[in-house]
This record gives C-alpha cells, sequence and structure tokens, in this order.
C-alpha cells in the first residue's frame, strides 16, 4: 500500500492531503480507470491525426503523380511536333 500526497485547494490555501487508500480501494481503482481511459482518448486522437496526415500525403504523391504523367505527355507531343 502506496500513500500519496493530493492538494486541495480551500478558500486560495493549499492544503495536502494523505491518500492512505489501498489499493484494493473502489474508488481508487475508478480514479485510476479514468485516467487509463482519459490516455487513450489521447492516443486514439493523436493516431487519427496521425492517419489523416498520411492520407493527405498520399493524395499528394497521387497529385504528382498524375501531373507528371500530364508533363510527360506534353513533352511527348511538343517533342513529336518537332521532329515532323
Amino acid at each position: 500500500m502506496k500513500a500519496t500526497t493530493s492538494e486541495i485547494y480551500i478558500m486560495h490555501d493549499t492544503v495536502n492531503i494523505m491518500d492512505d487508500r489501498g489499493d484494493l480501494d473502489l474508488t481508487k481503482q475508478i480514479d485510476n480507470l479514468k485516467e487509463t481511459v482519459y490516455g487513450f482518448k489521447l492516443l486514439v486522437a493523436i493516431q487519427k491525426q496521425e492517419i489523416w496526415n498520411l492520407k493527405e500525403q498520399v493524395a499528394e504523391g497521387e497529385k504528382n503523380k498524375n501531373l507528371l504523367q500530364g508533363y510527360k505527355k506534353v513533352i511527348q507531343n511538343l517533342t513529336a511536333r518537332l521532329n515532323k
């Protein structure tokens, strides 16, 4: 059993209170699980943003690839005209 210290604010003053609840205390377990869920929610949000960024990069790559193919076709057409 590990005791932790919590800070409580009462009328703008800080009061330190010892948290001596054991690891089997249900409210402590609930608090720990809530913190874990919050952490997972943050992780999911970060991963969604990373997925979005990767999708944007893939779309940009496809756009550049199509643009390159268009330039190649224009160059081929101009080369064919000059060789006539």
